[in-house]
């Protein structure tokens, strides 16, 4: 839809507000008499049937449950309103609509926006719609004027006043959505004779909802009317009120069919077309059914009415039953043509939320482990292990169940790849710990699992798991090419961070005495550590490239067209290749090392959704907006920490000799010195007693001093160590 198309479809929704308004307040003293809770207060006590309903929204069917956090998520940036469930807002939004306009549900993170609306700012804030309404009409034109805009042209403040006010526009519809169910004026019956024709039970206010399921006997009627009409050359008092029913009905036919939630499925053999209650109300939807179907579909429409009124009403048994019948019709409905998913799975995700709970346990082990260098060492180091397998236990919990409602690997977005590489992360931190217990696998795995599960919440906006483009609907290479190279972004993560921790022991190695030194046993296990996750994620990143060509070439015919995300995955494969040749060739050491591994999650980054925010390519399906100057603003605080850590590290090369080796190691020393001093006069004879340049690692000490490199490490391991 075009955008002045949008737009207008937002100003209709907005003029249907009122309407529906109407409707609800002349719904009849029989509905007024049973109004009598107060404006906000929970009618129906369990929704738990309602969560169940199945709405198509986004081409994906989904349980209202989930319709309703996603609504909410999207206006109000929350899950929940007021402390209550998004399933609770949803229902006074479609039952109880106006007992809503003072819901504050918009978030506006520009106030420049509610200033140039005429309104009072109260800065970054959340409004309702009643504060909003009176600078409606200037905030139309405003979008007008912003829509005109190209896309890549407009402003932060022109994105936010099209944002709200698509915002307004989705609201409004959601509270004329059961105005179909209400009495109103437009549809009252004072004469009998039609009441009679029409097959109602009296005279009285009836719904659009009750003169639609009668639209055939209506239109004979009509056109009897107008047949009698052309002979007498007046029309009877039954007569003119049948013309004016059939206009009313034609009037909000074409005002509200445009109206969301569908969740009412017709066709068959394999194609089925989920409707608004207002689609199926159409004439020419109902004429296209067969006699079963349309007398199903009259069931599933009548269900809604009285599920409407039993929440007036606050009936929980007669709530309860119409959703059952609601939903068990659906369901036989479409469980032989494309068999409607048990929400059940969805729902439990949904009520479970199990990333939270991941996020606070990996965030409660990493302070347990950095109060453990501190005090209860070894009681503060096993709570942290402890806490690291908590954590991942809800957090593979909720992965398996977004594997089993969307049937693909949960790698299909910003949000579910940020999620799967803190899931990896922390299987690899606890196989490093299973592997050598020093620490390190446990800072990995918490570390790594609560960054992660951190950056996802900035991308759980857009997470609605929805229908896959094209492109990616392929769940072969979605398991193999797109999950491989996600597992090597992982692995770079990792060995990122355990570069960090290189540089940090590197420096505190170098220390003079005191309890904080770190010995050279623990070094050469950090180092080792790195170099192997490091060679892991080059070889991952290299077969998921390849990977990714052979899915390219049968997608798009060709392996290698050089597109943005594929340099970004290159740019991976030739960071790591730089890395290993240059400590290969002794260009650089162990501290060049592990200052490249630490700056290779910047590459990560940049190929991961950097290269997103170019908005160009066959990749450009991925395209984000808002995280640009985080992007730029983490990549320069991770520079200047390497850079800030290496001219630490050259500077105390630069002071004095090296740390002295503790009492008791004398001897160890001496025959360390002695095999040191062998290899060394094997070597060139320019490199003796010369002081190593950057890079070339704890090991490169002057004559005898080099006894203290290698204390606790044996011979064979100094070749990792060695500048």
């Amino acid at each position: 839809m075009t955008a002045p198309l949008r737009l207008a479809a937002v100003a209709a929704a907005l003029l249907a507000v009122a309407v529906a308004g109407a409707a609800q307040e002349a719904g009849g003293a029989g509905l007024d008499e049973v109004r009598t809770f107060a404006p906000g207060e929970l009618r129906i006590a369990d929704l738990g049937p309602l969560q169940r309903v199945v709405v198509v929204e986004g081409g994906r069917t989904m349980p209202l449950d989930s319709y309703a956090r996603f609504t909410l998520l999207r206006l109000s940036g929350r899950r929940s309103f007021d402390r209550r469930p998004a399933i609770e807002w949803l229902a006074r939004v479609l039952f109880t609509p106006n007992e809503t306009h003072d819901d504050q549900i918009f978030v506006v993170d520009n106030p420049e926006v509610i200033d140039a609306m005429g309104l009072p700012s109260s800065g970054r804030d959340r409004y309702s719609l009643s504060f909003l309404l009176p600078g409606i009409d200037e905030l139309e034109r405003l979008a007008e004027d912003a829509a005109a805009i190209g896309e890549d042209n407009r402003t932060i403040v022109e994105r936010e006043i099209i944002r709200l006010w698509n915002n307004v526009g989705l609201f409004a519809n959601l509270l004329s959505s059961f105005a179909f169910t209400y009495p109103h004026r437009d549809f009252q019956v004072d004469d009998a004779g039609a009441a009679e024709l029409l097959g109602l039970p009296g005279t009285g206010t009836y719904s659009y909802l009750d003169i639609a399921l009668r639209r055939v006997e209506l239109r004979e009627a009509a056109t009897a009317a107008g047949l009698a009409h052309a002979s007498s050359g007046s029309f009877s008092g039954t007569d003119g009120l049948l013309l004016r029913l059939s206009q009313s009905l034609a009037a909000w036919q074409n005002s509200f069919v445009g109206l969301p939630l569908a969740i009412i499925p017709v066709g068959g053999f394999g194609d089925v077309q989920w409707l608004t209650p207002w689609q199926a109300l159409a004439g020419q939807q109902l004429a296209a059914l067969g006699q079963e179907q349309r007398r199903a579909v009259e069931t599933e429409l009548l269900a809604l009415r009285d599920l409407q009124v039993a929440y007036l009403e606050g009936r929980e048994l007669r709530f309860t039953l119409a959703t059952r019948q609601l939903t068990d019709s659906v369901q036989r409905r479409t469980e032989a043509d494309i068999g409607v998913k048990n929400p059940s799975l969805e729902i439990l995700y949904n009520r479970t939320n199990p990333y939270l709970a991941a996020r606070v346990a990996y965030g409660a082990g990493l302070l347990l482990l950095a109060l453990s260098f501190v005090g209860w060492r070894t009681w503060l180091y096993r709570a942290s292990l402890v806490l690291l397998i908590a954590a991942w236990i809800p957090h593979t919990f909720g992965l398996v169940l977004r594997i089993l409602i969307t049937d693909r690997p949960p790698v299909t977005n910003l949000f579910e790849t940020f999620v799967f590489v803190g899931w990896g992360a922390a299987i690899c931190g606890m196989v490093m710990e299973r592997l050598g217990k020093r620490y390190l696998g446990v800072f990995s795995g918490l570390a790594g699992g609560f960054v992660f599960l951190l950056l996802s919440g900035k991308f759980a906006a857009a997470d609605t798991m929805p229908v896959l483009q094209a492109v990616l609907d392929t769940n072969f290479w979605l398991s193999t090419h797109v999950t491989v190279i996600t597992t090597g972004y992982m692995a770079c993560c990792v060995a990122g961070l355990i570069g960090h921790v290189y540089m940090v022991q590197s420096i505190l190695q170098r220390r003079r005495g005191g309890r904080g030194r770190v010995d050279d046993k623990r070094l050469a296990h950090t180092y080792r550590t790195m170099f192997g996750t490091l060679a892991l994620g080059l070889t991952l990143s290299f077969v998921g490239t390849m990977l990714g060509g052979v899915w390219a070439d049968q997608s798009w015919g060709r392996f290698w067209g050089w597109d943005p995300k594929e340099n970004g995955a290159l740019l991976i494969v030739l960071w790591c290749a730089i890395l290993f040749h240059a400590r290969m060739g002794k260009m650089i050491g162990p501290f060049g090392m592990a200052a490249g591994s630490a700056l290779l999650i910047v590459v990560v980054m940049m190929a991961w959704f950097g290269i997103n925010l170019l908005g160009v390519g066959l990749h450009s399906y991925g395209f984000i907006d808002g995280v640009l100057l985080g992007l730029l603003a983490y990549s320069a605080v991770q520079v200047g920490v390497v850079a800030a850590l290496a001219g630490w590290y050259r500077h105390q090369q630069r002071r004095g000799p090296p740390p002295e080796p503790p009492p008791g190691g004398a001897a160890s020393a001496a025959a360390g010195g002695q095999r040191y001093g062998a290899r060394r006069r094997r070597t060139r004879g320019g490199q003796r007693g010369r002081r190593g340049r950057f890079g070339r690692g704890p090991m490169t000490y002057r004559g005898g001093h080099a006894a203290a490199a290698t204390l606790l490490v044996p011979a064979p391991r100094l070749r990792y160590l060695r500048g």
